[in-house]
């Protein structure tokens, strides 16, 4: 299972692969300088939709203060009251 951006990118390291498909995959590849795309090319995925802020990449400092962002707008209190209580 691999996720797939609202933009429809594909997100490698947002996934579970099987160990002994990927192994094969692996077998007599020169993964050096590989990237993971072509490394997972050929695998049987299926790709499960995820948000922006779950396929965020944080390769800069300001990749980092976007997912802060992020994280303190989610842990926000709700408006929502339970009602049922």
């Amino acid at each position: 299972a691999l996720g797939r951006d609202p933009d429809g990118r594909r997100q490698p390291l947002l996934a579970v692969y099987r160990e002994r498909a990927l192994r094969a995959r692996l077998a007599g590849l020169d993964v050096v300088g590989c990237s993971l795309r072509t490394i997972t090319e050929g695998l049987r995925i299926v790709e499960v939709p995820v948000g922006h802020a779950e396929a965020l990449d944080l390769d800069t400092a300001e990749d980092a203060a976007t997912a802060e962002r992020f994280i303190e707008a989610s842990s926000q209190p709700s408006d929502c009251h339970d009602t049922t209580t």
